[in-house]
């Protein structure tokens, strides 16, 4: 649980993703539990239809891709010299790809929406993140400059990571172009603020040292406290507390070094 947690930010969650939650429908927590809502919007649920995705390299060896395809840390099948590989799902969509060379992701890595538009863009370097990684919304960009040139969408976040742990927001956009205050974040400390693609506050989550750490509140479209609770060295800790879009009461969780301990349901 706590690997799932990571995806949350490092999109936008990606966030280890930054969460991208514009894509996703308002989560229906009255039915859901905490977990399930907060892993529903990782990034993961861009691809709902990847069950086993498929790594396949430009000689056709093909094997399993056993890793989170947002921050993949190993080469997923053992390679002799350069080559580009792609990632796929089980109906054959191509999800992204990038360059292996021998034990090492290398370049750059780049996944792709269903609709072909670019999702998120690395570079790598020994499988570690060595530059910024951008992301892009599942909406028309500006074209491409040539024909060989990705058509990226438009703009969503720039990110810098350090030591592969969030950093810094250099950049983050609405679907619109609007420029968003990413908060106080900066050198991975301080509130962040994540955004619907209208520009509406999504969430707010708090960092020490690129780590999760203090208080954590989702929000309705409306501006109502959806969830709230406290993360300490980025798990779930304490009371976490989940609302109905009318700001009653539904259900506590307490968690104890990220492991639920118990839970109290105030409506049935």
């Amino acid at each position: 649980m706590n690997r799932s947690l990571f995806f949350i930010l490092f999109l936008f969650i990606s966030i280890k993703g930054f969460s991208q939650s514009y894509i996703f429908p308002e989560p229906k927590i009255y039915n859901d539990s905490l977990r399930k809502v907060i892993v529903n919007d990782s990034l993961e649920n861009i691809y709902p239809v990847v069950i086993h995705p498929k790594f396949a390299t430009s000689t056709y060896q093909s094997c399993d891709w056993d890793q989170n395809i947002f921050l993949p840390d190993h080469v997923p099948c053992d390679l002799l010299g350069k080559q580009l590989f792609h990632i796929e799902d089980s109906a054959g969509h191509k999800l992204g790809g990038g360059y292996a060379w021998d034990d090492f992701l290398q370049g750059n890595y780049v996944l792709h929406h269903i609709s072909g538009y670019v999702l998120a863009w690395y570079t790598l370097s020994k499988t570690k993140i060595s530059g910024p990684v951008n992301h892009y919304y599942d909406v028309p960009g500006k074209p491409p400059s040539t024909v060989a040139t990705y058509d990226k969408g438009a703009p969503l976040s720039e990110l810098e990571y350090l030591e592969q742990k969030l950093w810094n927001v250099k950049k983050l956009y609405s679907i619109d172009g609007k420029k968003l205050k990413p908060g106080t974040f900066k050198n991975g400390t301080g509130m962040l603020h994540v955004y619907r693609p209208n520009g509406a506050l999504l969430r707010t989550l708090t960092f020490a040292e690129g780590l999760l750490e203090g208080p954590c509140i989702y929000y309705y479209s409306t501006g109502v406290k959806m969830i709230e609770g406290n993360f300490s060295e980025d798990k779930f800790d304490g009371t976490w507390k989940e609302y109905a879009i009318d700001g009653e009461l539904l259900q506590e969780t307490t968690y104890q070094e990220g492991k639920m301990k118990e839970t109290v349901k105030k409506i049935e």
